[in-house]
């Protein structure tokens, strides 16, 4: 490794945060990876995320790690995103999203260690827990590369929360694209498998919560619908299977006629499972 402990910058961003903020951000703190930045980006929250934060700060950021940025005027989630992503400095970036958290305080170090000694990988994600409502889902994530090829015109095959991408080919391929609102990460994955290998290591990293306030919950008809675009959009590279396409479009009609939310994401995630337990 050219340098054991290279600065890693996470990017928590939030917006109307305060019941969840202090969880995602002091599990950041617990990590036991030496280098860190944390850039908490707050999208004009109208709550008291800003004064969590602050004394967030002022209580537990004993190294001065963590900076508080804000914007005056609410941009949505890729454009607040990508707004301070330019205000990252480190060679690799950790996302986080405000209503996650990690519980592997190793999981920067053993994604560092495997990035700095695999050059030709530029995205690393990890295995997750997923709450519904309270309850845990089995949900596996593939973990190779190859793996990860094949099923990703099927489902997602990352956690946005897990992922840790090479910053200069992140900045290389500009962010994220704000014209997907919804599924915006599942965007930049395709980008980078197609620049670069991508795996997911099998370690249990993060805690995903799905609740009513979730992007998924809120808006789960446009996730859909944007998703949808998305497959088509890189059939080419990575072929469609087009019954599990159609079943999606179905599950669109259902969410946003009938309104099966629940129905829906259990749904997801049993076809999620049999996708992963077919490899």
């Amino acid at each position: 490794m050219e340098n054991l402990s290279p600065l890693v910058s996470v990017l928590i961003p939030t917006y109307n945060g305060a019941p969840y903020i202090e969880t995602a951000l002091l599990s950041v703190l617990k990590q036991d990876y030496p280098d860190v930045e944390i850039i908490v980006s707050d999208d004009a929250s109208l709550d008291t995320t800003l004064d969590t934060l602050k004394l967030i700060k002022r209580e537990n950021d004993t190294k001065d790690q963590i900076r508080i940025l804000f914007s005056d005027t609410n941009q949505w989630i890729a454009k607040n995103m990508n707004k301070w992503l330019s205000e990252t400095t480190g060679k690799y970036v950790a996302i986080l999203d405000q209503d996650d958290e990690w519980i592997d305080s190793t999981k920067l170090t053993k994604q560092v260690e495997f990035l700095e000694n695999n050059p030709d990988y530029w995205l690393l994600g990890t295995q997750r827990e997923v709450i519904f409502n309270g309850t845990p889902l089995p949900s596996p994530l593939p973990t190779t590369d190859t793996e990860i090829r094949s099923v990703i015109p099927k489902i997602c095959p990352f956690q946005h929360s897990s992922v840790l991408f090479r910053n200069d080919l992140l900045k290389e391929l500009w962010w994220y694209d704000a014209t997907y609102k919804y599924a915006m990460d599942y965007d930049l994955f395709y980008r980078f498998l197609r620049e670069a290998k991508g795996a997911n290591l099998d370690i249990f990293s993060i805690k995903y919560y799905f609740h009513n306030m979730n992007t998924s919950s809120q808006f789960t008809s446009k996730q859909i619908r944007e998703t949808l675009d998305i497959k088509r959009k890189n059939r080419d590279d990575f072929p469609l299977n087009f019954l599990l396409f159609w079943i999606q479009l179905g599950n669109l009609l259902s969410v946003k006629f009938l309104g099966h939310y629940d129905w829906y994401q259990k749904l997801k995630y049993c076809v999620k499972r049999h996708v992963i337990q077919q490899k």
